[in-house]
């Protein structure tokens, strides 16, 4: 497992250790609900799954976000937030870092991002334009 230092950097960390980030991606009070009520009804995950948010090519404006129950990766930052885990692959760190994952039951139910890095998205909602400069 790796975890994310103060400057951004990454550095190997034992697997037994979780992270605790603040700065790199964090739950809204509804989401982590949220979060607790899906991996309780998931039985067939591990206990040490978590909320995995990497951002992938694809969508109308570049980049889109991919969330899912997964467990932690080697090389994954992986984010202890009130119990709960979210994992952030390498890749994807410098894109979500600073990130808050939020819930929303309006207009329609579901996760959403709010980034920093990103500068636009698209109409659809799917995808984002993300800065280049993102660390």
């Amino acid at each position: 497992m790796r975890a994310a230092t103060r400057s951004g950097s990454l550095r190997r960390v034992p697997t037994d250790e979780l992270t605790t980030n603040p700065a790199t991606v964090t739950l809204t009070g509804p989401a982590a609900d949220k979060l607790r009520e899906v991996m309780a009804a998931q039985r067939a995950f591990p206990q040490d799954a978590g909320l995995r948010v990497d951002v992938i090519h694809g969508g109308c404006s570049g980049f889109q976000y991919h969330l899912a129950l997964d467990t932690a990766a080697p090389d994954d930052v992986v984010v202890d937030h009130d119990g709960l885990r979210v994992l952030v692959g390498a890749e994807s760190l410098r894109y979500v870092e600073g990130s808050t994952i939020g819930f929303t039951t309006t207009p329609h139910e579901g996760f959403g991002v709010d980034n920093p890095n990103a500068v636009a998205g698209c109409g659809c909602g799917s995808s984002v334009v993300l800065r280049d400069d993102a660390r």
